[in-house]
């Protein structure tokens, strides 16, 4: 359920959806079912804020999953190219 929801969000216009609170793990493996692979993490001082890149093969598309591990909120972001 979770790898469709990510996929209908792909496919749409949004730029954002929330996510339940899974393991990362999780959430890197359906992305790399989906063809997109890890490139970069940043953390907050207490390492607990995340945000993780994805990029797809070609490197046209970019995402951002981001949340708190204290909080437990997820969000996928489609990432913009600054030009």
């Amino acid at each position: 359920m979770i790898r469709e929801i990510i996929q209908n969000f792909l496919n749409s216009d949004r730029e954002s959806i929330p996510l339940n609170y899974f393991p990362l793990k999780t959430y890197q493996e359906i992305l790399k079912d989906l063809g997109y692979t890890f490139y970069d993490t940043d953390l907050n001082g207490w390492q607990v804020d995340f945000w993780q890149y994805f990029q797809n093969e070609d490197k046209t598309k970019k995402l951002c999953l981001s949340g708190s591990l204290w909080f437990g909120n997820f969000k996928l972001t489609k990432v913009q190219d600054e030009s």
